[in-house]
């Protein structure tokens, strides 16, 4: 179970289903767009993009609604999810929203999550709960990224 919060939204989403399975669940799902390049350090080829992107996969709060990207191994099973506030405008022009509003969203997605009261965003904390392997960051208003621990 990723969530204890059975009414949020990803509540359905397992470790290791298909991305077949995710994309009947969520159909307003697309594929982001991949890009090949080097690592500079080593030389190593690294391939970057290509998850599934879900967008507003969940109001947490009111005001405050979550993208999902989804990642699969290379079995094609669901092996990564990352979670962040839309921050984009439903209309052209600034969205601005308040830090304290995105605060209340990330402990509530905490709260879901099993991690107890947040006083104040992290900079970057970890958790494992489950078997799953939690990280918040303070990237983009807050950044939730979950993995098999």
């Amino acid at each position: 179970m990723i969530t204890t919060d059975q009414d949020a939204a990803f509540a359905l989403l397992r470790w290791g289903m298909s991305s077949i399975e995710v994309r009947v669940l969520y159909p307003r799902a697309t594929t982001t767009p991949s890009y090949e390049g080097r690592n500079p350090l080593t030389g190593e080829r690294i391939v970057v993009g290509g998850d599934t992107l879900v967008p507003e996969i969940q109001e947490v709060i009111p005001g405050v609604m979550v993208n999902a990207t989804l990642g699969f191994d290379a079995s094609d099973r669901l092996s990564s999810i990352g979670l962040w506030p839309d921050l984009e405008p439903a209309l052209p022009g600034p969205r601005t929203i308040d830090e304290a509003l995105l605060v209340r969203g990330a402990r509530e997605l905490a709260r879901g999550f099993g991690i107890g009261a947040l006083a104040e965003l992290p900079e970057e904390q970890e958790w494992v709960i489950a078997g799953t392997r939690i990280e918040l960051t303070s990237e983009d208003g807050f950044r939730f990224e979950l993995s098999r621990a």
